[in-house]
């Protein structure tokens, strides 16, 4: 093969992934170096054929702008053998499968309630049970934050969204603040300004001035005030993707462009059904969740997920919660096949990777249960919808838009596009949702979960789509589970609230490896019983909603550790 020209040769390689090329290496020292004397442009198409980049042609300028420097931090510029090796580490880490640590994030509080992470600025923003916001450094484990609002001018368990360096949380009075980088602020060349009526008030600049005060030696992660957001005092679910923040009451959808502070659109009667009268019954109830993409508006009520046109301004599409059946696919965890690792807080791996079992929808009865959904996300291509409900079941919509009636009336079947994915037993209840980078975390009394699902749908009905699902397996007290109350994913981290190391093992209560899988073995076995899902779930085990007495940021990192 080393007789045929080296454009043929070339064109070969750029063929093999990253773990045949190394294999590859192996063969001869001759073919040793002709990919070393060809290394740039063999690793390039290496990282096109992994989906690191768009296209064989992506220059590494190009990388340095798509990824983090987190990620790339000792990666030589232009180095595309080192960048491919890193990109596949963090790939395989987030799959449970390479070394993964956490770190306790001290600096951030004792009272975590809300956590925002912006990798590409290094910092951990946090709102608290007694009404602060503190912002700390992203690898801060100790020692003081970056800087904070005076304490009590934000409201208890405030809410808050993050996004290109736009801060928003609520106050008591419905109104939302709006607060920017100041190393944003400084570089904006764009002129944009906020329109009058949203300009910042004199608490906002009071705050900054006392900030200013308390955090004198450093501007990195400081914010300004930007705006007062002047919304319905009766709107209380909120979700911000730049540029626009979404605000929901009971029958209406406020859209603010927050740059600007303009309200820039209202969608009505938000409990019609699509297709109803807007005067008829309620079908949505109260709205627990809001999410929104650059089309759409979706919204968790007490029956079920409805979603909203941005063009038109309707409803288009229910997912009802009332179904025991929502995919032609259902996935349930296994135990591990070898021995779990070692329980010790060093030298660990912390997300691990389980073995999942898949079963069709025929192989399983109908059961009539009530179920509901408490959130959900959609993909950043705004294509794929996933969802939690109360029973700890993660609900996967493959091309949600497909499942929407067209102009000729037809459409595919939900069940068809959708991945149903049991997380523990669903005696256990579900805590909190994540969707980014093409991953899924979520939370449940039973476990923090991450799940890769594939997003192409198969074209044999009788070969289940892949997917991978990975465990934290010592994050396991349940009380602490109750108490988690949020969850975010980074490029190369996982992030949510626990309890201090210096308090965990005197009180709280862990559920082993055995008794989960004993919970699942009786999920699965009510599964082949009449009404047998019925008489499992009255055993349903709600632990109570609540703060821990102490709970600080803790993150599951997915780099290697000595870079």
């Amino acid at each position: 093969m080393l007789q045929l020209p080296a454009e043929l040769v070339l064109k070969v390689l750029s063929y093999l992934s990253l773990s045949d090329l190394a294999k590859f290496l192996l063969i001869s020292k001759e073919w040793k170096e002709f990919v070393d004397l060809n290394e740039v442009a063999i690793f390039h198409c290496a990282a096109f054929l992994h989906d690191f980049i768009p296209s064989r042609t992506t220059p590494y300028s190009e990388v340095e702008r798509m990824y983090t420097e987190r990620s790339l931090k000792n990666v030589p510029k232009g180095d595309w053998k080192a960048f491919g090796r890193r990109r596949l580490w963090i790939k395989q880490a987030w799959m449970g499968r390479r070394p993964n640590y956490n770190l306790e994030h001290i600096a951030t509080g004792l009272e975590v309630h809300r956590i925002k992470v912006d990798e590409d600025e290094g910092i951990v923003i946090v709102t608290t049970q007694d009404g602060n916001l503190i912002v700390s450094g992203f690898e801060a484990t100790d020692g003081d934050p970056l800087w904070a609002l005076p304490e009590d001018q934000i409201r208890e368990f405030a809410h808050c969204e993050y996004e290109k360096g736009y801060l928003i949380f609520d106050r008591y009075t419905g109104e939302r603040e709006v607060w920017r980088l100041s190393s944003h602020c400084a570089r904006d060349t764009s002129e944009t300004e906020v329109v009058d009526d949203s300009k910042p008030d004199d608490r906002q600049l009071r705050c900054h001035e006392s900030s200013l005060r308390q955090f004198p030696t450093t501007t990195r992660g400081h914010f300004t005030p930007w705006a007062i957001l002047r919304t319905d005092h009766h709107a209380h679910a909120s979700r911000f993707v730049y540029p626009t923040l979404l605000v929901t009451s009971w029958d209406q959808a406020f859209l603010y462009n927050v740059p600007t502070g303009e309200l820039v659109q209202v969608i009505d009667t938000l409990q019609a059904a699509p297709g109803a009268s807007p005067s008829g019954d309620p079908s949505l109830g109260t709205i627990f969740y809001v999410e929104q993409s650059a089309r759409h508006v979706f919204a968790c009520g007490m029956l079920g997920i409805r979603i909203w046109s941005k063009e038109t301004g309707r409803a288009i599409m229910d997912i009802s919660s009332l179904q025991s059946k929502f995919g032609n696919w259902f996935y349930m965890m296994e135990p591990m096949i070898e021995e779990s690792p070692s329980n010790s807080w060093s030298h660990r791996q912390e997300l691990v990777e389980y073995p999942v079992r898949s079963i069709h929808a025929s192989e399983r009865r109908e059961h009539q249960i009530e179920e509901r959904f408490i959130s959900a996300h959609v993909s950043s291509c705004g294509k794929h919808l996933a969802a939690l409900t109360v029973s700890s079941k993660l609900v996967i919509v493959i091309d949600f838009e497909k499942v929407v009636p067209n102009a000729e009336g037809t459409q595919d079947t939900l069940q068809s596009h959708t991945l149903e994915i049991q997380l523990g037993s669903p005696i256990r209840g579900a805590r909190y949702l994540a969707f980014d980078h093409g991953r899924v975390a979520a939370c449940t009394d039973s476990g923090i979960y991450v799940i890769h699902p594939s997003f192409t749908l198969s074209n044999d009905p009788t070969s289940p789509p892949p997917l991978r699902l990975a465990r934290l397996p010592f994050f396991k007290e349940l009380n602490l589970l109750a108490s988690i109350s949020c969850l975010q994913m980074s490029e190369t981290g996982l992030f949510f609230n626990w309890g201090t190391s210096s308090d965990l093992g005197e009180v709280h209560i862990p559920e082993t490896e055995d008794e989960l899988f004993q919970n699942l073995r009786d999920y699965s076995q009510a599964l082949e019983k009449q009404n047998g899902l019925r008489t499992l779930l009255r055993q349903r085990i709600m632990l109570p909603d609540g703060p821990a007495e102490s709970s600080t940021v803790w993150s599951i990192n997915f780099v290697p550790l000595h870079v």
